[in-house]
């Protein structure tokens, strides 16, 4: 089981079954990033019923390998 909480490397596996009951199963290392730090600034610009928010969060780029092998990023 995967715990998507913490960052690090874990293991997702999946198996299938068909109504015959033929299986199938296969697993892939996945890297689980780490959790964005979400924080907002909020203001009432004077509308009686209109907030104004900022969003000021961050989260480390997000690496992954492509198809081809390379290195993309998420940011």
């Amino acid at each position: 089981m995967v715990d998507w909480d913490y960052q690090g490397k874990e293991l997702v596996k999946v198996k299938v079954v068909n109504k015959y009951g033929c299986s199938s199963s296969d697993s892939m290392e996945v890297t689980i990033a780490v959790k964005p730090d979400a924080q907002f600034l909020w203001s009432l610009p004077g509308a009686a019923y209109k907030a104004k928010f900022e969003n000021l969060s961050t989260q480390a780029p997000v690496y992954f390998n492509n198809a081809t092998g390379g290195a993309d990023s998420l940011r």
